[in-house]
């Protein structure tokens, strides 16, 4: 026995990793090639177009608008935070084509016209522009100390008009026509219509639901269609009313509107073919709307949204409310975005057709529409993105572009004609390809099982995680966002309800997700509903849909509302910007995990088998969430955890949450902008709201929402019922806050050690 003391201790001192490694077993020993998968194309036909990178090279910061300048090659491309360029062919290109612009990409540059250093939406070019140089400029910002909305006009000097050299608008020339209170929903977009009038889209000014009432308020140009004269100004103002505006004399009324009961107009159009109006309209809670507008209509915002009624006690303006003649519901689009007249030749099919998108969800749509029978011919989704489409365009060739949020210029291409997948897409779990047995859910060999340190709130159910990636491809590993996987990867989750709380062998199966990366780089979501005899799960229409699950608890039945989402309410949380996959990230995988009665840390295991590209750190000097409900860690670490888990992905920079904060774990507290920061938004008519406030619950916002299930819940989809115990966990935490702003500089995100 000594000498095998004395054996160990040597062994300690001369292989001492060795040894550890050997008392510390790997959860996972080898890399199974996964090569089942049926998991490939797509269940619905793919739309007739796809989005197309152009000008590749450029990169715009948060671009909103692009317009071709009418006498040149130029266009000029709004960026939000006020620099304006055009998109320019190089010196050198235009030396050696004698004088002319050639269309090679590849030579363009970007030149910096005007930087206004305040939020700039879009711009538009006077008829007369070839003769007087005139272009007016939508911005906001702070003047006379309170935030409003701008229209100015710029002069290009008419010597560089007809060039397609480094003509400028003089930023001295700037000239204010009109500005009014605007802070929040401001609108966005101006043009001059086929009167030659000025015609500007304005919001309701503020943020939320429409907290000044704005909408049906005749008497602030907030919520409204601006119709104004610039060529014919009034005596002391840079613009006159047009004398058949519909508000003209009335009192009380501003003159200058045209429509009103808009909450934010951010684009609209004018049909080439009859000079009707369309305009697209961001809803609130619901709808997303497509208007054909008409003299001095009511478009019913704040107390419609869209079809439906939102607040019938509130005040109404002149006239009946006119109905969108395009309701899209929010489990297919989220933020709409409009919009131009087809009027190019690469694409006879649309021509004519009006062409709008959806920032959220990504997608292109065409309407038709008969005005002698008032009715749609013609809507379909015509092209799916992995863009945020922030506004859509007409090139020089009266071509479509697409600006993304994110930095590029895009454009429309035929889906290419590939030949058929080798495998339909599986309508059935059981035809998948990643089980080897549906009604034993158990998986095949080469899918890995994996958890999470702080879980996203699903009502309750337990869920079962697996990493199906393809082959032995290797996956991108990050330490800070999430991981970079190959095309051809399927994330699987499958919810589980037990029917009578607290027991095990009650659990019933309900829904199974698939993420899965398509092969043009595109993360799409599918749901399984799984059959009452637990066999198997079928696959869920693209709408979504619900169930009702009854569950006992001792002599009471309840029955619970179980939603399956859309597979457009799928990407509502799975954000490009959040990278679209949320559970595999270091934050939430460095933690233990049971492989089968080995317990190991989830990165080591994975690393061991080769799945990463490079190597990693060790998990004890990586970044680790804690489970929000271990009250061995600190709390405001905890409460963290659980905002980054349910609201990260949208609260992100850039994200679909269009609050200013940032729920990101790593952020400091100072950077999260929530402590004691007022609401944008609706306020539930707290006393002195604020996101958080520091040791006040009850006036603290984001509590309410995520207290709160329909209207005005978080998160926002996929959810009926709240969770107690997260909700009794921001309670403490907000209790425990101090609002000193010295405190909040001070604390710094806890992470929890290995």
């Amino acid at each position: 026995m000594r000498g095998l003391r004395k054996l160990a201790v040597w062994l300690l001192l001369v292989f001492p990793t060795a040894l550890i490694a050997a008392e510390k077993p790997y959860g996972l020993t080898k890399r199974i090639p996964l090569t089942t998968s049926r998991v490939v194309g797509y269940p619905d036909p793919l739309p007739p177009f796809r989005a197309k990178r152009i000008y590749p090279h450029l990169t715009f910061k948060q671009p909103l608008h692009v317009i071709k300048e009418p006498t040149s090659d130029r266009l000029f491309v709004t960026e939000r935070y006020g620099k304006i360029f055009a998109i320019v062919a190089d010196a050198a290109s235009i030396r050696a084509d004698a004088g002319s612009v050639r269309h090679d990409q590849n030579t363009m540059r970007k030149q910096l016209l005007l930087d206004l250093k305040r939020d700039t939406y879009s711009l538009c070019f006077h008829p007369d522009y070839a003769k007087n140089g005139y272009l007016y400029v939508f911005s906001n910002g702070k003047f006379g100390g309170k935030h409003q909305n701008r229209i100015a006009r710029y002069t290009v000097p008419r010597s560089g008009i007809r060039k397609n050299s480094a003509a400028k608008p003089d930023p001295k020339s700037e000239t204010v026509i009109i500005q009014w209170p605007s802070n929040g929903h401001n609108g966005h977009y101006l043009t001059f219509g086929p009167d030659r009038m000025l015609w500007i889209s304005s919001g309701d000014g503020t943020v939320g639901m429409d907290p000044e009432l704005d909408g049906q308020n005749i008497g602030n140009l907030r919520g409204t269609m601006i119709r104004i004269d610039v060529d014919r100004p009034a005596k002391g103002k840079m613009y006159s009313v047009p004398k058949d505006n519909p508000f003209v004399g009335r009192k009380g009324a501003r003159p200058e509107i045209w429509a009103f009961g808009f909450r934010n107009p951010y684009r609209f159009a004018f049909d080439p073919t009859n000079s009707e109006l369309w305009v697209a309209d961001i809803g609130q809670d619901v709808w997303e709307m497509l208007y054909h507008v008409t003299r001095g209509g009511n478009y019913g915002w704040s107390v419609m949204e869209g079809p439906e009624p939102l607040n019938i006690t509130r005040p109404r303006g002149p006239g009946p409310f006119i109905p969108p003649v395009i309701s899209h519901p929010h489990s297919e689009m989220r933020s709409i975005t409009g919009g131009f007249f087809y009027r190019g030749k690469k694409f006879p099919e649309l021509k004519g057709a009006f062409l709008y998108g959806d920032y959220d969800t990504r997608r292109v749509w065409a309407m038709r529409y008969d005005y002698k029978r008032k009715k749609v011919t013609y809507h379909r989704e015509i092209a799916r993105t992995k863009y945020r489409i922030i506004s859509i365009d007409e090139d020089r060739d009266r071509e479509i572009i697409l600006t993304a949020f994110g930095g590029e210029l895009l454009t429309l291409e035929r889906t290419p004609k590939t030949a058929a997948p080798k495998f339909p897409f599986p309508r059935k779990l059981s035809e998948s390809g990643l089980f080897a047995s549906a009604k034993d859910h158990r998986m095949v060999a080469g899918v890995i099982p994996y958890d999470v340190n702080s879980p996203l709130w699903s009502d309750g159910a337990h869920k079962d995680r697996f990493i199906a990636v393809p082959g032995t491809e290797k996956v991108g590993y990050a330490k800070t966002r999430a991981w970079h996987f190959p095309q051809g990867t399927v994330l699987v989750k499958t919810f589980s309800i037990e029917t009578e709380p607290g027991k095990l062998k009650s659990r019933k199966r309900i829904e199974t997700r698939f993420l899965t990366l398509h092969d043009n780089g595109e993360w799409a979501g599918y749901s399984y509903r799984w059959n009452d005899e637990q066999t198997d799960a079928v696959l869920v229409d693209k709408a979504g849909g619900e169930a009702a699950i009854e569950v006992k608890s001792g002599k009471r039945t309840r029955t619970k509302r179980w939603r399956f989402p859309s597979r457009a309410e799928c990407m509502v949380c799975h954000t490009r910007e959040a990278r679209y996959v949320l559970g595999l990230s270091t934050l939430q995988m460095n933690r233990e995990h049971d492989y089968g009665g080995v317990g190991d840390n989830q990165l080591r295991a994975l690393a061991h088998i080769g799945f990463f590209k490079g190597k990693l750190s060790e998990p004890a000097k990586l970044p680790r969430m804690p489970d929000p409900f271990d009250k061995s860690q600190p709390l405001e670490a905890r409460a963290r955890a659980y905002l980054h888990a349910n609201c990260w992905h949208c609260h992100v920079e850039n994200g679909g949450g269009n609050a200013d904060m940032e729920l990101n774990f790593l952020k400091k507290p100072a950077e999260t902008k929530i402590y004691d920061v007022k609401p944008r938004h609706i306020t539930f008519g707290l006393n002195d709201p604020r996101l958080i406030a520091p040791g006040d619950p009850d006036r603290s916002v984001i509590l309410r929402r995520l207290a709160i299930r329909g209207k005005h819940q978080m998160p926002p989809v996929a959810s009926f019922e709240r969770d107690e115990a997260g909700l009794k966990l921001l309670t403490e935490w907000v209790r425990s806050l101090k609002s000193d702003k010295k405190a909040i500089r001070r604390r710094k995100p806890a992470l929890r050690k290995p």
